[in-house]
Formats: structure tokens, C-alpha cells, sequence
């Protein structure tokens, strides 16, 4: 696929788009009960490196408990999610932008790799405008990913994954070690989430 000026206008005006309604007043409102949790979960490990089910004083639980093992590690969730919050806690503080922030990234990120996998697979300028486009413009998408929660993540990982996946042909060995990568941050997002993308790839691959 040959990059012309059309493309990086393109994704250069999807980026502004995306832009502008992904970060638009990402600190209002407050974190609500989901986002809450990740937000504490994330501050634990800037005081003890691990995700924990407890700050010392509040515990984060919304199941009895039973999301964190003895000593009050956290297992409900793989952990990736956290550490992206907990480190933009630590460039830009402990606030509501700071949570919501690294998953509105991921959605930008989501739209221009629409266009990106969408222009590689159909080798169509308008397709792929058309794509970023209406992800850009996709309510769902656009409130799921102003929360302070793993979904964005999952979104640009599984897709990255689909694209790595059609571009293995073209250089086996690197585009497999890439996709092996995108895989395992995947798992690190949300396990359930890289079963589903793996087990796409192998129907695909055997039909």
C-alpha cells in the first residue's frame, strides 16, 4: 500500500476530530462506581508497587471481597489498565483527567488505526476514511472510551491484532513476533479478550 498526502491528510483530520471529542471535558463528571475502582486500584500501586484491593483505609471491592487474593492482591482483573492509570497519575497527578486520560488516548489511537487496517485491507481511501470516520463518530465507542476502564485498550489491541494477522504474509517472521506482542498486552488488558481475538485468528486460519 503506497502513503500519498491524502492519507496523512486524512489521518491527520480524523486525529483532530477524534481530538476534540475524546478529550472535550474529560475531567467532568466525577469517576462513577467502575472507573472509581480503577482509580484506586491504579493509586496502590504508586505506594506499593502491586495492584492492591485496598488503599490501607478503603477497600475496593464490589463483589464481598472475593477480587483479591490473601495479602490483598488483585485478581479480578489483569493488570495493565492500572499501571496506564497509575502512570499518568504520576506525570500528572491523582485527578479525574488523569484517570480518563491514557483510555481517550487509546480511542484516538483506535480511530486512526481504523483508518490505517481499513486502508491496507481494501485498498480504498474512501473505505478507510469512512471507517475511522464512523468510529470516530460512534457514540458507543466514544463513551466507552472516556471512561476510566480497560475497554479502549481492548478495542485498539484486538484491532491491532486483526491487522498484524492479514500482514503476515508479507513478512511471516516479524509480523508473527508482532502479533505474538499485541497478544500478550491483550491478556495484560483483559484475558478474555485475547481467547476471543485467538480464537478468530484460528477459524479464520483453518477455514
Amino acid at each position: 500500500m503506497r502513503t500519498d498526502q491524502f492519507d496523512w491528510i486524512s489521518l491527520a483530520g480524523l486525529g483532530i476530530l477524534a481530538g476534540c471529542l475524546f478529550l472535550s471535558q474529560l475531567a467532568e463528571p466525577y469517576l462513577w462506581q467502575d472507573e472509581a475502582q480503577t482509580a484506586g486500584i491504579a493509586r496502590t500501586i504508586l505506594t506499593d508497587g502491586i495492584p492492591l484491593g485496598t488503599g490501607g483505609r478503603n477497600f475496593f471491592s464490589q463483589e464481598g471481597g472475593v477480587e483479591y487474593a490473601d495479602g490483598h492482591g488483585w485478581k479480578w482483573h489483569t493488570w495493565l489498565s492500572f499501571y496506564a492509570v497509575a502512570a499518568s497519575f504520576a506525570a500528572l497527578g491523582a485527578t479525574t483527567f488523569a484517570a480518563r486520560l491514557p483510555f481517550a488516548l487509546f480511542g484516538i489511537a483506535t480511530v486512526l488505526l481504523g483508518y490505517w487496517a481499513a486502508r491496507g485491507l481494501w485498498q480504498n481511501r474512501a473505505a478507510a476514511l469512512a471507517s475511522g470516520g464512523l468510529l470516530a463518530l460512534s457514540v458507543p465507542f466514544l463513551i466507552l472510551s472516556r471512561q476510566s476502564r480497560w475497554y479502549a485498550m481492548a478495542a485498539f489491541f484486538s484491532l491491532l491484532g486483526l491487522h498484524l494477522y492479514r500482514r503476515v504474509g508479507d513478512d511471516e517472521c516479524r509480523y508473527s513476533l508482532a502479533l505474538l506482542a499485541v497478544a500478550s498486552l491483550l491478556f495484560h488488558t483483559h484475558y478474555l479478550y485475547v481467547a476471543t481475538l485467538l480464537l478468530t485468528l484460528l477459524v479464520h486460519s483453518l477455514w
